[in-house]
């Protein structure tokens, strides 16, 4: 009885985290939590330059005394300024942060959206002098390692021979491949990276 409980409390959770509400706009979004002013706050900002360009990253130092909304009032963001004209060319609002190999990124940037307690979004960018273009985007419940400044390796659950799923084993031992995607000015190509053993429970 209690396991059942506890398996329905967890159930509320999760659905009640999927129910949080969506906006048409920000502005939308500033109102409905009563946010279009606020007092004084510090914020802790993360930048990386590339091309010609620089994304900035604003973060609360000390979001979790806000609440998962409330941090939108505040200053959680990504920008891009054009260095050149200095002029911010995009704004995003909420968690971003930059996955980079080193200092110097020549045209290529991942992105990690952390909005989500439970799973991964990334983006990738191309920088020229047309502007910033995003380039991929891909949500996963998987680990990730970055390869080089356009490519990145990414856990992935590997795809059963009849198009169903490896449903007889557990979530913890479900067979994995490792797939590398390859960023381009136009956008990405996907490639086999390794292929993932699969456990006899799977079978």
């Amino acid at each position: 009885m209690k396991f059942i409980i506890k398996f329905i409390f967890i159930l509320n959770i999760i659905n009640s985290a999927h129910a949080l509400p969506t906006y048409e706009s920000a502005l939308d979004m500033y109102d409905d939590n009563d946010c279009l002013t606020e007092k004084s706050r510090s914020v802790v900002i993360e930048w990386i330059v590339v091309d010609n360009y620089r994304i900035e990253f604003f973060h609360l130092p000390d979001s979790e005394k806000v609440g998962y909304w409330k941090e939108h009032c505040h200053y959680q963001r990504m920008q891009i300024l054009d260095l050149k004209t200095e002029e911010v060319v995009s704004i995003k609002l909420g968690r971003f942060q930059p996955i980079y190999k080193n200092l110097k990124q020549e045209k290529y940037l991942f992105i990690q959206n952390l909005d989500s307690p439970t799973s991964s979004k990334f983006s990738g960018w191309y920088f020229d002098e047309d502007g910033p273009k995003e380039v991929f985007s891909l949500t996963t419940r998987g680990k990730y390692s970055l390869v080089s400044e356009n490519s990145i390796e990414v856990y992935e659950i590997k795809p059963h021979p009849d198009g169903n799923s490896y449903w007889n084993c557990a979530m913890s031992i479900q067979p994995y491949n490792i797939y590398r995607y390859v960023l381009s000015p136009t956008g990405h190509i996907k490639e086999l990276a390794k292929e993932g053993p699969i456990k006899d429970e799977c079978l």
